[in-house]
């Protein structure tokens, strides 16, 4: 209608139901204010294109793993780089209406991430939703923390200067949950919570920790952020509603 704010602009290729269609373009320039023109031809429908993540939300997620025979779910596909987002709020216990998270030794943006049959909201360092019932094991929801990242969104990796996380997360549901840990390859390593709180050593973290028979994370590779999933059942659905009320790096006792 000419007055909608925009968020963005695309230049889209169009494919072809029955031929490849190759492209080679360039943008020389793109800008408000040039002359308009004629209307151009009616060109055929697009396909549907994923949604770009807005800002403050995550990328897309890596595909799952497959379960192992027993597990409790696939290993978690590692979030992509969260966009700007806003600064954090003020106030006692978890803060519901934080983006951006700066402790000091980590700093980033947060964000949320859902993979198949499983929804999520956010609230700054709560969540809820619910992953339904799965036999695949590939369901599961995400609150996820870019752990060096600038509030202009650019990233880089935390060498670990700790030898262990603090973690401390209430739950509504007793809901089963992973702390996981990934690299800037998103190669990903988890540990299951058996208590609201603990100091967990970083070489705990596994790449397949629901039968602990993958790789132990081995306590140096630069780490480019943290995420608290939520496991899903093969035969029920799992409700959760938790907050992390902390999470930080630690030293062992």
């Amino acid at each position: 209608d000419g007055s909608t704010p925009l968020m963005g602009v695309t230049v889209q290729v169009v494919g072809s139901p029955s031929a490849d269609t190759p492209f080679d373009i360039c943008v020389n320039e793109l800008a408000p204010g040039a002359p308009l023109g004629g209307s151009g031809g009616a060109g055929g429908a697009g396909g549907a294109g994923g949604a770009g993540g807005s800002s403050g939300s995550a990328g897309s997620a890596g595909d799952g793993g497959a379960g192992g025979a027993g597990g409790a779910g696939g290993e978690a596909g590692a979030g992509g780089e969260a966009g700007a987002g806003g600064e954090a709020g003020a106030g006692g216990g978890p803060d519901t209406t934080i983006d951006y998270r700066d402790i000091g030794a980590w700093y980033g943006y947060l964000f949320e991430q859902s993979h198949g049959q499983a929804t999520i909201q956010r609230q700054g360092m709560c969540a809820s939703g619910e992953v339904q019932a799965d036999p695949t094991y590939g369901s599961w929801a995400q609150w996820a923390w870019n752990i060096s990242q600038t509030p202009d969104a650019v990233s880089s990796t935390w060498s670990p200067t700790s030898s262990a996380i603090f973690y401390d997360v209430s739950t509504s549901f007793n809901e089963p949950l992973r702390l996981i840990v990934y690299d800037q390859n998103y190669t990903t390593w988890c540990y299951p919570l058996t208590s609201s709180s603990d100091v967990v050593p970083l070489t705990a973290f596994n790449t397949k920790c629901w039968d602990n028979s993958g790789s132990n994370y081995d306590g140096s590779t630069p780490l480019l952020g943290t995420m608290v999933q939520v496991v899903g059942s093969p035969s029920v659905d799992t409700p959760f509603d938790f907050c992390v009320n902390d999470l930080a790096p630690a030293s062992l006792p």
